[in-house]
């Protein structure tokens, strides 16, 4: 695990590699070690083919971003409201993700719409039926997270105290601290 972190969290990495106890083959430093090998029998084809395909239509997505980023509609991609028209791979894909397609695609908001596309869509090269809208979210942005809410400053019936205490938090947020508040 050490071996893996190192070049992502290169100093904890060092620090752990230290406290590991001595075993054959243990460099003095976790940076003069090889990464472990893959083993072929753990590779699932159809999930790193699913990801493939998602990382494919991300990039799809990711073009349209930027090009709303460059017409000034949005600064970042947590900035966005993302209204998708698909039909066939994309649309299946996107869909298998569920709720969770709006943090993979790290955009503050995700919708299906059901509008013939006008030029105001941008239209895939790569998928024929895949046309994506990029708004700026709606709401306002919250402070924990950074996505864009309409829930942001609302006084929730979950949570009232962190409602009042934390205006500037999103629903999702005031729930997350008040179950870590109660653990």
């Amino acid at each position: 695990l050490a071996r893996i972190m190192a070049p992502i969290l290169s100093f904890t990495a060092e620090e752990v590699w230290q406290h590991l106890p001595a075993f054959p083959g243990k460099t003095d430093s976790v940076h003069l070690t090889d990464f472990p090998a893959s083993n072929p029998d753990q590779i699932n084809e159809a999930l790193a083919g699913r990801w493939k395909n998602f990382r494919t239509v991300r990039d799809e997505v990711l073009k349209a971003l930027e090009l709303a980023r460059q017409k000034k509609v949005i600064g970042n991609s947590l900035e966005a409201k993302l209204v998708v028209i698909a039909d066939g791979d994309p649309q299946g894909l996107l869909e298998s993700f569920g709720d969770s397609v709006r943090e993979l695609l790290q955009v503050s908001q995700f919708e299906w719409g059901t509008d013939v596309p006008t030029e105001s869509y941008w239209k895939s090269d790569q998928f024929p039926s895949f046309f994506l809208l990029v708004e700026h979210a709606d709401g306002k942005k919250c402070a924990r997270c950074w996505s864009w809410s309409t829930t942001v400053g609302m006084l929730s019936d979950d949570v009232p105290s962190l409602s009042r205490d934390h205006p500037d938090l999103c629903e999702r947020c005031k729930r997350v601290i008040k179950n870590e508040i109660k653990n």
